[in-house]
């Protein structure tokens, strides 16, 4: 029964704020977020720190903010949703009964992928 600004509230604080979205370069701000919602803050960090080829430990600290900085983005943002279809599939591989999910969650990773590196989309 949450109204559409207690649900903003909640998304901003615990996932936004929690995934230290604002901290990125906006376009892998928009994947993490979504990476974030999906997968809890923890395994999104470590996607994006296993992406810029830094410690995997789940937490967004200066060195891996510092380490994204120097990275080309798309090349970024690619590893982060190979990664994400990895787990997907893994998830599969050791529950057969979550098949039935992995299409629709392929979609959303394909969507996305699609949405954060088209040049025509422009994120402040």
């Amino acid at each position: 029964r949450l109204t559409w600004e207690q649900a903003k509230a909640v998304y901003y604080t615990r996932y936004w704020i929690a995934g230290k979205c604002y901290q990125l370069p906006p376009r892998m701000a928009v994947l993490h977020f979504d990476g974030c919602v999906n997968h809890g803050i923890a395994r999104a960090n470590k996607f994006l720190q296993q992406a810029a080829g830094v410690t995997a430990d789940g937490i967004i600290g200066p060195i891996t903010l510092a380490k994204i900085k120097t990275l080309p983005i798309m090349p970024l943002l690619s590893s982060v949703c190979d990664q994400r279809v990895q787990y997907y599939k893994a998830i599969v591989a050791s529950k057969p009964s979550q098949a039935k999910y992995l299409n629709g969650w392929l979609r959303r990773i394909t969507e996305m992928r699609a949405y954060v590196t088209n040049p025509k989309n422009t994120f402040v």
